[in-house]
């Protein structure tokens, strides 16, 4: 089930899917994008066509996520464009290794538990 909010760092996450996610570079310049997170709106928004696709919309959130570990860390001030080619490597990794190991998901999820 597609989760309405995540919780990261602490800091609690509106999810929601919208039409075409817009990113806004402070030059003014607009992007659509598959995804985006806003560490000011505490929101993560995901292209909605990609609920017909979802690993890919899985993957798309995972990197959204990460990328609020960056933000929550500060661990890419120092290196801000490398951010998205890192948050790529990690996030396409992870999503395979869920994926072709599903007894890792099962033992995250019973080993997690709050």
């Amino acid at each position: 089930m597609f989760p309405k909010s995540l919780r990261i760092y602490g800091h609690d996450y509106k999810v929601q899917r919208q039409k075409y996610p817009k990113l806004y570079a402070p030059n003014g310049d607009v992007t659509h994008v598959l995804g985006f997170f806003s560490g000011n709106e505490q929101l993560i928004a995901i292209r909605s066509d990609l609920n017909k696709r979802p690993a890919q919309e899985a993957n798309i959130l995972l990197h959204e996520v990460m990328h609020g570990i960056g933000y929550h860390t500060n661990i890419f001030v120092d290196i801000p464009d490398k951010e998205e080619r890192i948050v790529d490597t990690f996030s396409n990794g992870l999503t395979m290794v869920l994926r072709d190991n599903p007894e890792l998901v099962d033992y995250l999820k019973d080993s997690c538990k709050a």
